[in-house]
């Protein structure tokens, strides 16, 4: 699972931009949140990580899932989330072969 600064950096890089600032502009968020996001000090909700994938070249619904997995650390639903990462990319492999 990717961390939630990889997928900022994906943005920075995807969208040519130049700093996090330049991110949180495209997402129509506050810098202050964005620093937030990288630092691990916060999460966005499900819109802004929908566009931050977007912005970023990457799968929304990974995205989503990835999001919902930090969200349950430490709690009995984050088995079930890795279960479902693991599960899914596994149909995928399946279907690209």
């Amino acid at each position: 699972m990717k961390s939630i600064s990889g997928y900022i950096d994906d943005a920075r890089r995807h969208s040519n931009l130049h700093s996090n600032n330049a991110v949180a502009r495209e997402l129509g968020i506050n810098s202050i949140n964005m620093t937030r996001y990288h630092r691990g000090h916060g999460l966005p909700g499900d819109e802004i990580m929908i566009k931050l994938s977007l912005l970023g070249g990457n799968d929304p619904f990974e995205a989503l899932l990835d999001l919902n997995y930090w969200r349950t650390k430490g709690t009995d639903a984050e088995t079930y989330y890795i279960k479902m990462h693991d599960n899914i990319h596994k149909a995928m492999d399946g279907v690209a072969a």
